[in-house]
């Protein structure tokens, strides 16, 4: 028996229906390859008929393939398209040996901003080659880390208006993944 993306599809949500949906929500491994983007698609289609709970995704850029970092890229178009959360922040070579020695994450340190996201939310911290360094609670909402990103923290209060942390994530809310991580 073979299925297609759509009987997979329509398998899955027939599946579910009868699964009580965690107050919490979902998150799905999103790798880009078939299964999870349906199953991705299937949850955003039982969240958009009424199912409480949030939905998100994780892709992890292993930055192993030289492709890695479109196929990211991909994985984010398609959580967008399907309204579903999914965060990266990349950082420069000198905030990624800031954040091995233990030090927290600076504005200046961040290249890019990618994904919605409010103050408070868990985000992925992602080095220049695309490998995710860490996952740490973020200090400002996407939008204002777009604004301050590059920047220096003394000029955070003229950029946003406000003074905030000087750190965009402070190190006692950082976990350092892969290599990196403290043992």
């Amino acid at each position: 028996m073979s299925f297609t993306p759509e009987g997979l599809r329509a398998v899955l949500e027939r599946t579910l229906q009868g699964v009580a949906w965690p107050p919490e929500g979902y998150c799905v491994a999103l790798s880009g390859g078939l299964d999870s983007t349906v199953l991705l698609a299937a949850l955003a289609g039982l969240r958009d008929s009424g199912a409480p709970g949030g939905l998100r995704a994780i892709h992890v850029d292993h930055g192993l393939h030289p492709d890695s970092t479109r196929w990211s890229e991909s994985c984010a178009r398609l959580a967008a398209r399907l309204r579903v959360e999914c965060t990266i922040v990349r950082v420069d070579a000198g905030a990624e040996r800031a954040l091995a020695s233990g030090r927290s994450l600076l504005p200046a340190g961040v290249a890019a901003v990618e994904g919605q996201f409010e103050r408070g939310d868990a985000v992925s911290v992602v080095g220049p080659d695309g490998r995710e360094l860490a996952r740490g609670l973020i200090a400002y909402a996407a939008d204002e880390a777009r604004l301050i990103a590059g920047k220096q923290s003394g000029g955070i209060a003229e950029v946003l208006g406000y003074s905030g942390r000087d750190e965009i994530i402070h190190r006692d809310d950082l976990v350092l993944m892969g290599a990196g991580a403290r043992r």
